[in-house]
């Protein structure tokens, strides 16, 4: 079994961020670390924090680019990665980036009833 989960960043305020494309479709900055998703979009530069986006379990991939994520015709309705069943890896250099991950479990056959 395998789950998906994301996030679309909201760093500032929330107005500025849907129509400041300067920042979030041009410069956004995410870095992955030990399964942690960081969005550092002008962290040092003009402020001085970011947002991060993780998961307890061990992941299985992630993706953070949102064309990557929702594919060509976005929609969150039907995310490219849930129907190929796979996450890619990708780490967003500009052009929104958003947070998902996968994380997959496996059970041992049930033994059957006596």
């Amino acid at each position: 079994m395998s789950l998906f989960d994301s996030i679309e960043f909201c760093l500032w305020e929330a107005q500025e961020d849907s129509t400041n494309f300067q920042r979030n479709y041009s410069t956004g900055q995410v870095e992955v670390e030990d399964g942690v998703i960081y969005h550092k979009t002008e962290y040092r530069e003009r402020r001085d924090h970011f947002a991060f986006f993780a998961c307890s379990a061990s992941l299985a991939g992630f993706d953070t680019p949102a064309r990557q994520l929702l594919g060509s015709i976005p929609g969150l309705d039907r995310p490219i990665v849930v129907e190929k069943g796979k996450a890619t890896d990708s780490v967003a250099h500009g052009w929104q980036p958003m947070a998902a991950t996968m994380s997959s479990w496996s059970w041992p056959p049930a033994k059957p009833r006596k």
